[in-house]
């Protein structure tokens, strides 16, 4: 079977409102269960507050990835945003158990980030999913030669 590796990739990744419609969503139904639970009036007040200021210091999610993405060989990864700041990353795992709808990155330094779908465009999408389990593969060959 004849494969082919590309050394560099080129993506944009375009904010997408999934998210923020799924987090609404979670956001609602969070203050419907609070709100008609058999937990007293004045113990709901706080936690309602205390619920809000979770999800407005965006707790409920991890940020997107977002803007001009240069995928690199060994799952190194070079993010340019729109006021043509730079990012630079390194894979070190990602979660694709939901690849149906997002893939949930890390990086090196301890960030997590999220890939929705929708952000671009189904060709790239896939493309970015087999870039990740290219360098998952050998990530773990090189730590059966160690």
């Amino acid at each position: 079977m004849h494969t082919t590796s590309q050394k560099y990739v080129n993506l944009t990744l375009t904010p997408t409102p999934t998210a923020q419609l799924i987090a609404l969503a979670l956001l609602s139904g969070a203050i419907w269960a609070v709100s008609i639970s058999a937990i007293p009036l004045v113990a709901c007040v706080p936690l309602l507050f205390a619920l809000l200021r979770f999800v407005s210091q965006r707790r409920l999610f991890p940020p997107n990835l977002e803007g001009h993405v240069s995928l690199k060989s060994r799952q190194r990864l070079v993010v340019r945003h729109s006021n043509r700041r730079c990012e630079y990353f390194r894979v070190t795992k990602s979660q694709q158990l939901l690849s149906e709808w997002l893939i949930v990155v890390d990086f090196d330094d301890g960030r997590r980030r999220l890939i929705w779908r929708h952000s671009l465009a189904e060709q790239h999408y896939r493309q970015f999913i087999r870039w990740l389990q290219q360098g998952e593969v050998a990530m773990l060959q090189h730590q059966r030669l160690l």
